[in-house]
């Protein structure tokens, strides 16, 4: 990927010590969506989407009856809050970002 302010570049392959790179937009990189424009906003949609997988996974067992509120409440903050803000620390974030209905 190629980051510049120019927008009249021509993408190309990229060649580093004889071998040769694809140019892309935008990868996922240690779980993490990298553009090229540096934009938040894409990520945080993934990561929501990612919560909502999750959520949706642990259903049957947030439903249970057996279990109390507690141990709910232990699943959730263990298992869908890390994988919702998940690099959050690192998102410069905006008025834009942070109205959630422009996600």
């Amino acid at each position: 990927m190629q980051v510049t302010r120019k927008t009249n570049i021509i993408k190309q392959d990229n060649e580093v010590a004889g071998k040769s790179y694809e140019v892309v937009n935008q990868f996922i990189y240690l779980g993490s969506q990298i553009n090229s424009k540096n934009l938040t906003k894409e990520e945080i949609r993934l990561r929501i989407q990612a919560g909502n997988r999750s959520l949706f996974a642990n259903k049957k067992l947030l439903k249970n009856k057996a279990l109390n509120a507690a141990s709910k409440l232990q699943i959730y903050k263990s298992t869908i809050r890390p994988i919702v803000t998940y690099g959050c620390e690192t998102w410069a974030t905006s008025h834009r970002t942070k109205s959630p209905t422009d996600i």
